[in-house]
């Protein structure tokens, strides 16, 4: 299977090096008045400062699992699935 690709590290790591390609293309290094190139470094540079989305408690689990009528005998199972499927797609 191949790995997840870590976005916010790879958004890191396109706005470190946009940085680092106006600083050494324009004289005297980036101006916060330089336009949308600086512009776009703040934005993504803003989205990494946020924290990432946390996945669903136990509990909350539990209650999806009971407000679509699960039957107590099923209810690990039906919990260990939902995190193994968070955990393949969303992390």
């Amino acid at each position: 299977m191949a790995s997840m690709t870590d976005f916010r590290a790879l958004c890191a790591e396109l706005a470190d090096s946009l940085e680092e390609w106006l600083s050494s293309n324009s004289i005297g290094g980036i101006s916060l008045d330089d336009g949308t190139d600086v512009e776009l470094i703040y934005r993504a540079r803003t989205a990494l400062s946020q924290p990432e989305p946390q996945g669903p408690t136990d509990e909350e689990l539990w209650e999806l699992y009971d407000d679509m009528g699960g039957e107590p005998e099923d209810s690990a199972w039906c919990r260990n699935y939902a995190r193994a499927v968070l955990a393949r797609w969303f992390k």
